[in-house]
């Protein structure tokens, strides 16, 4: 084993033992980040019938959280990962041209908001946990994923999966613990976890943006166990 092995796996067993951290999304994408190079990042659960809950995202400047604003109110109905998650399928790594119809950048979908927030190629780690909900984590980037890239991604799938499924049941149990209920917002997330992808703090817009799903978390029932792990 090679020290760069060794320096691999302790970063690992360091990220296992944070997830139950509230910026636990910001060092899972810090740690994959340092393998694989991409250029935005979303945490979020689809839900038949709902709007998605943003766990957290770097959305960067203020036009770009203003589109995340519009993502969460309407333009997931015509995202193609969304409407893929809502189908049912395993749990497992996916990229775009995987789920996109023909055309894909013709449309006004990719038009409106794709192009700009993530622009060419975008890989989702999907997690179905019951009820119809899905966890997604998006890596989106300004190029395109090489064979290397996604073998790697698609490498990690088997730890990334269960971590997402359960830092999100931690999450669920923390706010049921302190007596969380819907239609309650919770507090906002540290600063660190509203961070922008280059570390820089997205703050303000942001902060409100997560802050106005939150309490869709607080409702979140556990569920059965994840599917197909």
């Amino acid at each position: 084993m090679q020290v760069s092995d060794l320096a691999f796996h302790a970063a690992l067993g360091k990220l296992v033992a944070d997830v139950g951290h509230a910026d636990f999304w910001w060092r899972l994408t810090t740690f994959l980040r340092r393998q694989v190079a991409f250029d935005t990042w979303v945490a979020m659960i689809f839900q038949p019938g709902r709007r998605p809950v943003l766990l957290a995202g770097c959305p960067g400047d203020a036009a770009a959280e203003a589109l995340l604003r519009d993502y969460l109110a309407r333009f997931h109905l015509l995202d193609p990962f969304c409407r893929f998650a809502l189908s049912g399928p395993e749990a497992g790594l996916y990229r775009i041209d995987d789920v996109a119809p023909e055309l894909f950048r013709q449309t006004e979908y990719y038009q409106t908001y794709y192009r700009h927030m993530v622009d060419h190629d975008e890989a989702q780690f999907l997690v179905p946990v019951g009820g119809g909900r899905v966890i997604s984590l998006s890596l989106g980037s300004h190029g395109v994923f090489s064979a290397a890239d996604m073998g790697g991604l698609q490498l990690y799938a088997a730890w990334v999966l269960p971590l997402m499924a359960l830092a999100v049941r931690l999450e669920a149990g923390r706010r049921r613990g302190r007596g969380g209920r819907a239609g309650t917002p919770g507090p906002p997330p540290p600063d660190r976890a509203g961070n922008g992808c280059d570390g820089a703090d997205a703050g303000g817009a942001f902060d409100q943006v997560h802050c106005a799903v939150h309490a869709d978390l607080a409702a979140y029932d556990q569920g059965p166990p994840p599917q197909h792990l």
